[in-house]
C-alpha cells in the first residue's frame, strides 16, 4: 500500500509518503544508551524529564492516519503522467507553511489530492478537443482550487494542533488536581486520626477530673468532719480549763481564809488587815500579776533591754525585706508581736476580753501595732477556743505578692479612680510593668540591633555606664557579666525591662518630678523636702535623727497638698507634656543603642510617651494620697530571700529550697515595693505590695 501512494515520475507526480519518513529515534537512544556509561541521578533525571516531554511530543502530533486504498485516490484507471517536483505543490502554496504543518499526514493528504489535480490539468493539456482558451481556463479553474485546498488544509491542520495543545494543558491541570485531592484526603484522613486520639485523651482527661473531684469531696468530708472533732475537742478543753480556773480560785479563797484564821490565833494583827481580807487578796493577786505587764510593756517598746521574741524559735527577721532594716522599729515591733503571743498563749483564758490595754507608747514611725498589738472588740477577739491566739482579722497581717498573681485584673477601674488605695497602687504597678514588657517585646527583642552590645562601651558610653550601674561593684566583673545577659536571648529582654524600670522608678516615681511647675511651688517643695531630711535631737537624749510620728506625717500631709494644688491647676496639662516629653526623649537616648533596626525613632517614641505618661500617673496618684513609697532594689550576687523576692529562671525549685541551697541573684529585674501609711497615728501600717522579681543562679 505504501508503494502504491509514493510519489514519482512514473506514477503521476503524487506527493512522496514512504515508511522513511517515520523514523524511529527510541532505537537510537537505546543504542546509545548501551554504549555510554552508567549515568548519575542528576542525570536519570533529566532522562526522565525528556521521556515525559518526548510523550507530550508524540500526544502532540497524534496517528497519522493512512489514506483509503481507493481507486480515485489510487488512480487505477488514470495513468498519470510524470512530473519534475513531486515534493513540492504546483499551486505556489507551500513557501509559507511551516514544516510541522507539511510534514502532518493531512497535509500530506492534500498534497495527494493536488497531485491528482495537477494531472487532471496535464490531461486537459493533451486531451484532443480541448481549445487552449479552454484549456487555461480549466487550468486556471484547477490552480484556484488547489490554493483553497491548501489554504484550507492549512488552517485546519492549525486549529488541530491549537486543539492538542490545550487537550495537553487540560490534562496536565488534571493531573495536577487530582495530586493535590489525593493529598488533600491524606491530609484529612491524618486530621481525623489526630481528632479521634484527642478526643480519647480528652475522655481520658474527664476521667480523671471526675476522679479526682470525688477525691476532693471525700477529702472535704474527712476535713469536715475533722474540724467538727477539732471544735468538740476545744469547746470541752474550754471547760475543763474553766473549772480548772474556778477550782483554784474557790482553792485560792479557802487558803486565804485559813490563813486569817491561824494569824488570827497567833498573832496579833493589824485592824485593817483584820477588817479587810479581800483588799490583801487583791494585793497578792497584783503582785503575782506584775510581770505580765511588765512584759507587754517591754514588748511593745524597741527601747527596752527585755525586747525580742520569748521562744525558743528562731529568729528569721535577717530574711525579711531589706528595706524594712532602716526602719528598725518595724522589725521590732513584728519581734515584740511574735514574743507577745509566746508569752500570751500560756496565760488567760476566757479572761482575755476583761483585759484593758493601755494605749501604744510613742515610737518611731513604721510600727504596725494593728497587728501585733492586743485589741478588745470584735475584730481582735482571743480566747480559749482559738488554740492559736491569732487576730480574727487576717486581713490586716500583709504579705509581699508577686505579678504572677495579678494574671486576670480588671484595670479600667484606676482610670477615672482619684485616690488609690494600697491595692490600687499595686494594680497600677502591675499595668505599668506589664506596658514596659510589651515595649520591650516589640522593640528590643529582634535582632539585628542599631550598635552591637561588643560595641557599646566605645561607641555610647553613657549607656554602657548605665547597664553597668545594675549589676556588680566590679566594674570589670560587671562589665563581663552585664554583656553576658545582654548576649543571651533567654536574658535580654529582662536587662531591657529593668533599664525602663530602673529610671522610671528612680527619676519619675520621685517627688523630685514635680519640680519646675513653677518658682513658688518649687520653693515651697524643696522647704518640705529640707525638714524631711533635717535632723533634729532626739527626745530621749542628744542623739539627732530625722523627724518622726507626727512631725513627718504633718511634713507628708502638706507635700501631698501640693501635689494636689498642682494637679488640679490649670497649668498642669502642659507641665505634664512637658515633663512625659522631657523623660522620654531621656528614655530613648538611653535605648536608641539597644533597640531593633527596624524601629522607627518615631515608633519608639510613641511607644515610651506612653510608658512615661502611665508612670506620671502612677506618681501623682501615690503621692497626693498621704502615704509614703518605699523601694528596694537587692545587690546583684546578694543571697536570694523567698520572702520578698520571685525567682523568674529557676521555676521548678521551690523559693524556699533556693534560700536553703544559698542561691545568688544574677539580676533584679523589679524592686520590692512597699507603702508607709502614718495617716493614722494609733494604727501605722506598712503595706507589702509586691515582691522583686529576680533572676538566680546557683
Amino acid at each position: 500500500m505504501a508503494a502504491n501512494r509514493s510519489s514519482s515520475d512514473s506514477s503521476g507526480g503524487a506527493l512522496l509518503r514512504s515508511g522513511a519518513l517515520e523514523a524511529t529515534p527510541q532505537q537510537d537512544d537505546r543504542e546509545s544508551t548501551r554504549s555510554s556509561e552508567s549515568p548519575t541521578d542528576d542525570e536519570m533525571a533529566l532522562v526522565q524529564a525528556s521521556d515525559k516531554f518526548n510523550r507530550l511530543a508524540n500526544d502532540a502530533h497524534g496517528y497519522r492516519p493512512l489514506v483509503a486504498a481507493d481507486e480515485y485516490h489510487q488512480g487505477h484507471q488514470l495513468q498519470r503522467p510524470p512530473t519534475t517536483h513531486p515534493g513540492q505543490s504546483p499551486f505556489g502554496q507551500n513557501i509559507g507553511v511551516p514544516p510541522n504543518i507539511a510534514s502532518s499526514p493531512l497535509y500530506r493528504g492534500f498534497g495527494d489530492i493536488q497531485a491528482r489535480l495537477v494531472t487532471a490539468q496535464q490531461y486537459v493539456r493533451i486531451t484532443p478537443g480541448f481549445t487552449n482558451e479552454q484549456a487555461q481556463t480549466v487550468q486556471q479553474l484547477l490552480v484556484g482550487v488547489g490554493q483553497d485546498l491548501t489554504r484550507f488544509a492549512t488552517t485546519v491542520i492549525q486549529e488541530h494542533t491549537k486543539s492538542q495543545h490545550q487537550a495537553g494543558d487540560l490534562r496536565v491541570q488534571y493531573e495536577k488536581a487530582q495530586n493535590e485531592l489525593l493529598s488533600r484526603r491524606k491530609q484529612i484522613l491524618e486530621l481525623q486520626e489526630q481528632y479521634k486520639e484527642l478526643a480519647l485523651e480528652k475522655d481520658l482527661e474527664a476521667k480523671t477530673v471526675a476522679s479526682l473531684e470525688r477525691q476532693i469531696e471525700s477529702h472535704q468530708g474527712e476535713v469536715k468532719r475533722l474540724q467538727k472533732l477539732t471544735k468538740d475537742y476545744d469547746h470541752k478543753h474550754a471547760k475543763q480549763v474553766q473549772s480548772l480556773e474556778d477550782e483554784i480560785k474557790s482553792l485560792r479563797l479557802s487558803q486565804g481564809t485559813n490563813m486569817q484564821l491561824v494569824k488570827l490565833s497567833n498573832t496579833p494583827q493589824n485592824k485593817a488587815s483584820h477588817e479587810d481580807p479581800d483588799r490583801d487578796e487583791e494585793q497578792s493577786l497584783k503582785k503575782n500579776r506584775t510581770p505580765a505587764p511588765e512584759r507587754r510593756k517591754s514588748s511593745l517598746d524597741p527601747t527596752a533591754p527585755e525586747f525580742g521574741p520569748r521562744s525558743s524559735k528562731t529568729d528569721h527577721s535577717k530574711e525579711m525585706l531589706p528595706l524594712l532594716r532602716k526602719y528598725a522599729n518595724e522589725g521590732a515591733a513584728k519581734a515584740a508581736g511574735r514574743g507577745l503571743e509566746s508569752q500570751d498563749s500560756r496565760a488567760y483564758g476566757n479572761n482575755s476580753n476583761k483585759f484593758e490595754p493601755s494605749r501604744h507608747t510613742p515610737t518611731r514611725m513604721g510600727f504596725r501595732g494593728g497587728s501585733s498589738g492586743f485589741s478588745s472588740g470584735p475584730n481582735n477577739a482571743f480566747n480559749a477556743n482559738s488554740r492559736a491566739l491569732v487576730p480574727s482579722n487576717p486581713q490586716q497581717q500583709g504579705r509581699f505578692r508577686s505579678t504572677a498573681e495579678f494574671i486576670n485584673v480588671d484595670h479600667s477601674k484606676l482610670q477615672n479612680k482619684v485616690e488609690w488605695s494600697a491595692e490600687d497602687v499595686t494594680l497600677g504597678f502591675v499595668r505599668l510593668f506589664g506596658m514596659i514588657e510589651g515595649l520591650v517585646a516589640q522593640h528590643h527583642v529582634q535582632p539585628p540591633f542599631n550598635e552591637s552590645d561588643n560595641m557599646l562601651m566605645m561607641s555610647h558610653p553613657a549607656t554602657w555606664n548605665y547597664i553597668l550601674s545594675m549589676g556588680l561593684k566590679n566594674q570589670a566583673q560587671s562589665a563581663s557579666h552585664m554583656l553576658d545577659l545582654l548576649t543571651r536571648f533567654d536574658y535580654r529582654h529582662y536587662v531591657m525591662k529593668r533599664i525602663i524600670l530602673d529610671y522610671i522608678i528612680n527619676r519619675i516615681i520621685v517627688p523630685e518630678v514635680f519640680f519646675g511647675f513653677n518658682e513658688a511651688i518649687d520653693n515651697h517643695l524643696n522647704v518640705l523636702q529640707n525638714r524631711m531630711k533635717s535632723r533634729v535631737p532626739g527626745q530621749n537624749g542628744p542623739n539627732i535623727a530625722r523627724p518622726q510620728g507626727l512631725e513627718r506625717q504633718r511634713i507628708v500631709t502638706d507635700h501631698a497638698k501640693v501635689i494636689q494644688f498642682i494637679i488640679e491647676a490649670p497649668e498642669h496639662e502642659d507641665f505634664k507634656k512637658r515633663m512625659v516629653a522631657k523623660h522620654t526623649q531621656m528614655l530613648s537616648s538611653i535605648l536608641r543603642p539597644v533597640r531593633s533596626c527596624s524601629v522607627e525613632d518615631e515608633q519608639a517614641d510613641k511607644a515610651l510617651s506612653i510608658v512615661v505618661n502611665a508612670a506620671y500617673t502612677v506618681s501623682t496618684r501615690i503621692w497626693v494620697s498621704g502615704m509614703t513609697l518605699h523601694y528596694y532594689f537587692p545587690e546583684t550576687g546578694s543571697k536570694f530571700a523567698y520572702g520578698t523576692m520571685r525567682s523568674l529562671n529557676y521555676v521548678d525549685v521551690p523559693s524556699d529550697q533556693m534560700q536553703y541551697q544559698q542561691y545568688r541573684i544574677m539580676l533584679v529585674v523589679t524592686p520590692t515595693l512597699s507603702l508607709r501609711d502614718d495617716r493614722d497615728m494609733d494604727r501605722l501600717r506598712t503595706h507589702e505590695l509586691l515582691k522583686a522579681d529576680v533572676l538566680v543562679m546557683r
